[in-house]
């Protein structure tokens, strides 16, 4: 028996977006068949959403023309572009969340709903990040967590679970944290844990450069997010401080949890000058209470990426700066034994080498990392190296 074809939604909403001055109001104006929007050369001229409606059979095409998007010069700027679609209210409506930045460099979220014709804000309130998923369980609509900025001279981050009661969309709590050690918010993050229930995982300042990260559940029986503690770890603050800001957590291995990582002292040997740039790290799920899963590995500063290594390497690894500069090379303890190089190059650079050709790992700019397996260690290939080596900066 065939599939019933789903109905399509009453309206959709399209944010248009890209870089400024390269015609986005103009295809706004385009599509609509009339000027809706502002055209100009002046780049950023359009400093709010301004929409346009195409109507095709029952469906209502809302288009929410944006400013330009911004090479982000700070943490602040990139906000410029956080958006999102989600139900909150319930499964017939769309909203689009919009996240901007003032003038006077405070933060804003806007949540829009388009009903009959007309455009309305839902909420409109300060914040420094947000995330939508499915934590209450409803199934049929979603729910926003707002992270607050800090209200009082202890800091500390106040998060607001926003979700639906009785076709209503409503704040339903807020949860303080860290009072006295958080001074804000860097991110927040979605996953699913051991039970698959969903759970938040927050990255959090605690001063100018220093990062650490906390977890929070839902708790079904209570309606109420609350902070959760992993078996055999009393001070979540303490074991997972890392000094270095970029290391925000993220799901490394793609299998639907959040990981965070763990700068460690253990790891190995990080020869000058490659420990002003390279850390060992553990990525940690934390998701049951045998302490989750974790991947060990090495990070790259200066690229932003993460190379996992076998966890029979760990404490027994010398990692050293390679002949051209261009990388490092993996070696045994004592140093005179080389597993395998990795190396960032021009892609015109030879890949042909006198113990074994490069392989291209990933680009990195206009530039190219590729690695090469000088002795063989269990675990530790070309294949196994191209799998397990992730660009932060692009998850």
């Amino acid at each position: 028996m065939a599939k019933p074809i789903p109905e399509m939604p009453s309206s959709v909403f399209v944010a248009l977006v890209g870089r400024p001055n390269v015609g986005k109001s103009s295809l706004t104006n385009y599509l609509v068949g009339e000027k809706v929007a502002i055209v100009t050369k002046k780049p950023q001229t359009t400093r709010s959403r301004i929409t346009g409606v195409i109507t095709k059979g029952p469906v209502q095409y809302v288009l929410m023309d944006t400013p330009g998007i911004h090479a982000a010069r700070n943490k602040l700027d990139a906000r410029m572009t956080q958006t999102a679609a989600a139900s909150l209210k319930d499964a017939d409506s769309k909203q689009l969340l919009t996240g901007y930045i003032s003038p006077q460099g405070d933060q804003y979220l806007a949540v829009y709903q388009y009903d009959n014709g007309s455009l309305s804000t839902v909420i409109s309130k300060s914040y420094t990040d947000m995330i939508v998923a499915n934590f209450t369980g409803k199934g049929d609509t979603q729910d926003l967590v707002l992270a607050l900025p800090p209200d009082t001279e202890l800091g500390g981050v106040t998060l607001q679970l926003l979700t639906a009661n009785d076709g209503e969309f409503r704040s339903t709590q807020t949860l303080n944290l860290g009072e006295g050690v958080y001074s804000s918010c860097a991110a927040l993050h979605a996953g699913t844990g051991s039970d698959d229930a969903m759970y938040l995982v927050m990255d959090a300042w605690t001063g100018t450069s220093s990062l650490v990260s906390d977890i929070i559940l839902y708790d079904a029986e209570t309606g109420f997010l609350q902070p959760y503690r992993p078996g055999g770890m009393s001070d979540i603050q303490r074991s997972t401080l890392r000094y270095n800001d970029t290391l925000l957590s993220c799901d490394i291995d793609g299998n639907g949890t959040v990981d965070i990582p763990v700068e460690i002292d253990d790891g190995g040997t990080l020869q000058t000058p490659m420990d002003k740039r390279l850390s060992f790290l553990l990525w940690k799920d934390y998701t049951s209470t045998a302490g989750g899963n974790s991947r060990f590995g090495v990070y790259d500063s200066e690229y932003d990426l993460f190379m996992e290594l076998p966890e029979s390497m760990h404490g027994s690894v010398l990692i050293r700066a390679n002949q051209g500069g261009t990388g490092w090379l993996i070696c045994n303890a004592e140093g005179n034994t080389v597993y395998c190089e990795m190396r960032v190059v021009e892609p015109t650079t030879d890949t042909a080498s006198g113990d074994g050709n490069y392989l291209r790992i990933a680009n990195i700019g206009s530039q190219q990392l590729q690695a090469r397996v000088v002795t063989p260690y269990y675990g530790l290939n070309l294949d196994s190296i191209s799998q397990n080596t992730v660009l932060l900066g692009s998850n």
